[in-house]
């Protein structure tokens, strides 16, 4: 069960994963010369000692994700869905996805209430015992419904965004990067898209790094449209 009330921070962050290779040294003896036969006084034997190699250079692992955290590429799938929905409603899909059990009960509750809309349906979400990030979702009852039919994605989502939240939101630039340079991500009549120079990102982390973020806003800051579109085309 995820901690209630637990904020996630919506940072990039990275780590840098390096390794060296051990120092090898050697040595090799020679076979001891036998003393000669004619000889009064015995020979001594040599024994050569070569000296020891220099320590190869430090090797520098392209950085990775950590064991058991998901690679880029799962990410980028993992969020494809809602990559390009706008800010605010992906803050709160993130969000809601920590809490699968919670979305299961909110689309149940909404099915039961099916007269409830705008304040009516807000004051009587307040009332239950639920994430906030859920019973903002309930004013999007497409995609809440979406969540509790795919719940799969929605856990794998949430487990994605609890243990890798910069990587998550790492992911849902590069997609977005994607789709502007594709032409399928533009400012509309219902949402205003914009580009802004990305922040100097960490080193490491095995994520990919990205030079602008993209950030997608409601045109009316009241009113937010769900767009429709198809993730294995969106992206070029």
């Amino acid at each position: 069960a995820r901690p209630k009330g637990r904020s996630i921070p919506l940072i990039l962050a990275a780590a840098v994963l390096m390794s060296t290779s051990p120092m090898v040294t050697g040595c090799s003896r020679g076979d001891d010369q036998p003393a000669a036969a004619s000889s009064s006084a015995a020979q001594p034997s040599v024994a050569a000692s070569a000296a020891p190699t220099a320590p190869a250079p430090a090797a520098v692992v392209e950085p990775g994700p950590p064991p058991g955290a998901a690679t880029a590429q799962e990410l980028q799938e993992l969020v494809s869905p809602i990559a390009l929905y706008p800010d605010v409603l992906v803050a709160q899909i993130l969000a809601g996805s920590t809490y699968p059990t919670q979305v299961v009960e909110a689309n149940r509750w909404l099915k039961q209430n099916p007269n409830l809309t705008g304040d009516q349906l807000a004051g009587q979400v307040n009332q239950q015992p639920w994430d906030p990030s859920i019973k903002s979702l309930t004013q999007f009852p497409t995609v809440l419904q979406t969540m509790n039919d795919s719940l799969a994605w929605t856990s794998a989502l949430g487990e994605a965004y609890y243990n890798q939240p910069a990587d998550v939101m790492n992911a849902i630039q590069v997609l977005r990067n994607m789709a502007v340079n594709a032409g399928t991500l533009k400012s509309t009549e219902q949402q205003r898209v914009e580009v802004q120079p990305a922040p100097p990102a960490a080193q490491g982390g095995g994520q990919p790094s990205i030079q602008q973020t993209v950030i997608i806003q409601p045109a009316q800051p009241n009113t937010v449209y769900v767009p429709q579109y198809n993730p294995t085309s969106a992206y070029g």
